[in-house]
């Protein structure tokens, strides 16, 4: 429970303060309206299919770096830095290009609205220059909670939201001199601020000198490495690129369904991802702790930690869902959109909170336990069975033949994660997910 302490809690506070960034922008943004609300939610997803994939490269580094780190082999964990940046940096320009080339349709496959589409296409391009410091810091963030530092990356993380914070009130409406610049305001305080946290990271991460290695050693690659590093990384990799796309087919089924309930739906994001923020500490810290154990060998201890990580993720998650269904309409009521939307709102959030302790159980299981083996392809057939096979067909068949409201779509496109559920825990019991990295590296470099 110490080692959960010193690890999650600074994480916790760090994905807190990234949600906030989004949930700061939907709050100053729902004040300018309905089509913005739509125009930045829409605009964020091409980013948000980048950020996932991202998510997945830096779970490969996650895994190999605790192992490595439990091993007391910092010169593997230094290589697996830099195939991290040199492959995050490939896919942040591919979605560069496409953000500044072709905004417009992109938020067309979306939405239909033309005032969204266009207010969106101005969001999309700025953001993605924030790609880059964003694929920087979450690398080397990785790196350094793997390696038991997480206070490092949730300072940065606090600061970067407070410039955030104070450029979006600037930005958005004006002060003094300078003119709101509304949506286009929002998107370049966010910008900024992810600039200015990547500089941070990059001088306490070298002024530590963790890894006691100059950066050229990061790019010192050994072939067996490469070659196990990205069969483990691939499958998360296109595990979360598919589910971005998943997630995206869902926000254009929301948008199918009318303005009134999608701004409904798009405003309650923030609190979603909020909610996930909270938890994601635990769902972090139980693949580094246990990919630690794993790492010198201790296999019992890695599976008794598995089951203790599960009942604590259970219990917080049943607490925040009570927390969202009493204090939700508060944050609703600051929102600028109709009253018939608020209320398609609070029903959202309503049945978000019923299936929360679901979503964070797979958030643990697989995000954390699972993966810190490295067996990540069960994790890919997985969750894309759960997603492809289950939630994208469902989630198309409700909306298009029947007249449900949008809260009983997105109830019964939730019913995937029920699958995923009962199916993870079935693979955690039998233990094959647990192998030692260091082992199958002895010869590697």
């Amino acid at each position: 429970m110490k080692k959960l302490t010193y690890i999650a809690i600074p994480i916790t506070i760090q994905s807190i303060i990234q949600s906030s960034l989004s949930m700061i922008d939907q709050l100053m943004v729902g004040q300018l309206g309905e089509t913005a609300i739509n125009a930045v939610g829409f605009g964020t997803k091409l980013s948000f299919i980048f950020i996932l994939a991202l998510a997945g490269i830096t779970s490969s580094t996650s895994i190999y770096a605790s192992q490595f780190w439990g091993g007391g082999d910092k010169k593997k964990i230094g290589s697996v830095l830099g195939m991290t940046l040199t492959t995050a940096s490939i896919l942040a320009l591919i979605t560069i290009i496409l953000s500044i080339v072709f905004p417009h349709f992109i938020m067309g496959l979306f939405i239909k609205d033309t005032a969204v589409i266009a207010l969106g296409a101005d969001y999309m391009r700025i953001i993605s220059l924030g790609l880059i410091p964003l694929f920087i810091v979450n690398s080397f963030a990785s790196v350094l909670r793997s390696c038991g530092d997480a206070k490092t990356p949730m300072i940065t993380g606090f600061i970067s939201v407070i410039m955030n914070t104070l450029l979006n009130f600037i930005l958005i409406f004006g002060i003094g001199g300078i003119t709101g610049m509304g949506v286009k305001g929002a998107a370049i305080a966010t910008t900024i601020s992810r600039f200015v946290e990547c500089v941070l990271i990059l001088y306490l991460f070298h002024k530590k000198n963790l890894l006691q290695l100059k950066v050229l050693d990061y790019f010192k690659f050994n072939k067996k490495l490469v070659s196990l590093f990205t069969i483990t990384m691939l499958p998360l990799l296109f595990n979360e690129a598919l589910w971005a796309i998943g997630d995206s087919v869902f926000s254009a089924i929301y948008g199918s369904i009318g303005g009134i309930q999608t701004a409904a739906m798009m405003s309650t994001f923030p609190i979603q991802g909020l909610s996930f923020g909270l938890m994601s500490g635990i769902g972090a810290a139980s693949g580094i702790m246990i990919g630690n154990l794993l790492g010198e060998g201790m296999n019992d201890e890695a599976y008794l930690y598995g089951k203790n990580f599960i009942k604590l993720g259970i219990m917080f998650s049943i607490i925040i869902g009570i927390i969202v269904s009493l204090f939700g309409p508060y944050y609703i009521e600051l929102m600028k959109i109709s009253p018939e939307a608020k209320e398609y709102a609070l029903k959202i959030l309503n049945i978000f909170a019923l299936v929360l302790w679901i979503k964070v159980s797979n958030m643990i299981i697989a995000g954390g336990i699972l993966r810190s083996g490295g067996n990540t392809k069960i994790i890919l057939v997985l969750e894309m069975i759960g997603m492809w096979c289950i939630g994208v067909p469902v989630g198309i068949a409700v909306s298009t033949y029947t007249n449900l409201p949008i809260q009983w779509v997105y109830f019964f496109i939730s019913f995937e994660e029920l699958f995923r559920m009962l199916v993870g825990l079935k693979l955690f019991s039998k233990r094959s997910w647990m192998s030692n990295m260091n082992a199958s590296l002895e010869d590697a470099m």
